[in-house]
């Protein structure tokens, strides 16, 4: 059996207050291990370093700047333990592929629009691995990445990145997705889960066309249980506020409903909240970021 899906939505998950299309999922073979290699400490000079040179990459508008910071299989072992993946071989060579697509300093330059910033804020040890924190803020709003940091033969790689819109490693989205995609596929068979996939991309090239009332056409012919995914629900959220009126009120409403009391989500019912005028709940969302970031430009959304 073999499934695909766009690989837009990791772009759209890392971009400001976006969120993904579907990045890989021509994943389901046999099962491949990687050999064991020796994991080497990164020192908090060398995670700083590594930092500011992306940063310096993105301000120049180097387009190959994020492109090649992530070590794939790794990532892909996230993945795998986050679905509960045994043995499948090919889906290491599946997420390489599909991540080579994602062209992601592209994306993340073009989300910060003319003025946008994207600017280290910290590094930090946590489990015994270093983290370096980015702040992405532009066109589309505020987002911020957690690189988690790993070295192999001397060469410093991120293994995940921790996207804050979505209150989650990017892996575990990607695995959540995959899942209910494979649950989809057993219950209505492979010809509707790649019928999924051409709605989300042309849900993907609708919007970026700023026809909105297409991509919200594309999103209504998901099924419901892919709907309601975070991941897909934050795209559809960028969609609806495009429209605006009731069918932008009505997706806030939704999505409240849905993740209103989940403490991962709160980023991404910033909106949902200050458009309600509830704003103790804007400024606890904020007091919460401050305090895991000590990010001082938390201090301006208080004005």
């Amino acid at each position: 059996m073999e499934t695909v899906f766009p690989h837009s939505l990791v772009v759209y998950i890392c971009s400001p207050m976006k969120l993904p299309l579907l990045f890989a999922l021509s994943l389901l073979l046999l099962a491949s291990c990687s050999p064991a290699k020796k994991e080497q400490p990164v020192s908090k000079q060398e995670a700083t370093t590594f930092a500011k040179t992306i940063e310096s990459g993105i301000k120049k508008k180097d387009y190959t700047t994020l492109d090649n910071v992530m070590d794939i299989d790794l990532f892909a072992e996230e993945m795998m333990k986050a679905a509960d993946i045994k043995k499948k071989s090919s889906f290491k060579e599946g997420v390489k592929q599909e991540w080579n697509k994602v062209k992601f300093s592209a994306e993340i330059i073009k989300s910060l629009g003319t003025n946008g910033t994207y600017q280290f804020v910290k590094a930090y040890e946590k489990g015994g691995h270093q983290h370096i924190v980015f702040r992405l803020y532009g066109d589309g709003g505020l987002n911020y990445h957690d690189f988690e940091l790993v070295k192999y033969t001397n060469k410093v790689m991120a293994k995940d990145i921790f996207i804050y819109i979505t209150g989650e490693p990017l892996s575990k989205t990607m695995a959540q997705v995959y899942s209910t995609a494979l649950q989809e596929a057993s219950a209505n068979g492979d010809a509707a889960l790649s019928q999924y996939s051409k709605a989300l991309i042309a849900m993907r090239r609708y919007y970026s066309q700023k026809e909105y009332q297409a991509a919200k056409e594309e999103f209504d012919r998901l099924p419901e249980s892919l709907q309601n995914e975070k991941a897909i629900q934050l795209i559809y959220l960028q969609v609806a506020s495009s429209i605006g009126g009731d069918v932008h009120q009505q997706a806030l409403d939704h999505f409240e409903k849905l993740f209103g009391n989940d403490p991962s989500a709160q980023l991404a019912l910033f909106d949902v909240f200050f458009l309600k005028g509830d704003y103790d709940k804007v400024l606890q969302i904020i007091d919460k970021m401050d305090a895991e970031l000590q990010d001082p430009f938390l201090n301006t959304l208080r004005r």
